[in-house]
């Protein structure tokens, strides 16, 4: 009896071992399963905004027109930007509507489109610091105003004022820095100050420093 209980002992253990065994790569097969379900997409966030812009730059005033034009823009903003598959790195579009500007010698308006890369970290709960880099283009309307001297019907002297209408399209490059703060985990405001240096010669502006107010909705 005693060889039979012996090699009843072994199947047991043998039969045990099998089990474990077998539930293992059960598990295995249910993780990889689980882990082949999960979409790229599900922790990627969208975020729409909307804001106001200042935009500090000199205008160089033609030929026959004295002088220049210390111009300071103000202008409506909206931005969508979407997460590039992690929470850190994002790209985003904006637009900014500069609203018509007067100084003594011109008028200013103009529209402007921006595409950047940006890096995001949290710095603490709510607070998120951001650095990046893009491409932009302006469009400026500027209308000089100038004066000439003439005479009128009786021969006495008089200034006749013109006004002379002029469009650029201004190409440039730009670097930002700014930081968000979450009110909630939807929504946030934040300040930016953005840099940008045109890649040609042929406009009146070739650098500005713009400062920017937003309110982002994220989904």
């Amino acid at each position: 009896m005693i060889p039979t209980f012996v090699l009843a002992q072994d199947d047991n253990e043998i039969s045990f071992d099998t089990i474990v065994n077998d539930l293992s790569r059960t598990k295995a097969t249910l993780s990889n399963v689980n882990d082949s379900s999960i979409d790229p997409f599900d922790n990627v966030q969208i975020h729409v905004g909307v804001g106001i812009a200042n935009s500090v730059f000199t205008i160089q005033h033609p030929e026959g027109i004295p002088g220049s034009t210390q111009a300071n823009s103000r202008g409506a903003q909206i931005n969508l930007g979407i997460d590039l598959f992690s929470p850190n790195w994002v790209a985003e579009g904006g637009m900014v509507n500069y609203f018509e500007s007067e100084y003594s010698r011109s008028k200013v308006s103009g529209q402007e489109f921006d595409l950047k890369l940006l890096y995001k970290n949290q710095l603490e709960n709510a607070v998120t610091f951001k650095v990046g880099m893009g491409l932009a283009a302006r469009y400026m309307d500027v209308t000089y105003k100038t004066e000439r001297a003439a005479k009128n019907d009786k021969g006495e002297d008089i200034k006749i004022h013109e006004e002379m209408k002029e469009r650029y399209t201004t190409p440039t490059t730009l670097a930002v820095v700014g930081a968000d703060i979450y009110l909630a985990k939807m929504l946030s405001i934040g300040g930016e100050v953005l840099a940008r240096n045109t890649l040609t010669n042929e406009t009146p502006d070739q650098t500005s420093i713009d400062f920017t107010v937003r309110l982002d909705a994220h989904f």
